[in-house]
């Protein structure tokens, strides 16, 4: 599923109801986006330890993640100066 999350109003509810429909085996590869304020992201992300809380608040574990800057830059400037970054993460039930 990709950056479908800073689009939805309840993006822990629409994660639960993703695995739901999901095997209980299934592994899901999850993008989404932190810092990227857009028109269309109704749910807004301001650090990869927010986006890791609500896939845990939806009763999910992240087994493996990456956070990729957009220009190459190191994660923790790009933090600091608040642009945007990829977060890709695999989860399970």
């Amino acid at each position: 599923m990709g950056e479908v999350l800073e689009h939805v109003e309840r993006p822990a509810d629409f994660l639960r109801h993703m695995m739901k429909c999901s095997h209980e085996h299934t592994a899901s590869y999850v993008t989404t986006v932190i810092d990227a304020p857009e028109r269309d992201h109704i749910y807004h992300f301001h650090s990869p330890e927010e986006v890791f809380d609500l896939v845990d608040s939806a009763g999910l574990r992240v087994r493996d993640y990456r956070l990729v800057t957009y220009n190459g830059k190191p994660v923790e400037k790009v933090m600091r100066l608040h642009e945007p970054i990829l977060v890709a993460m695999i989860l399970t039930a």
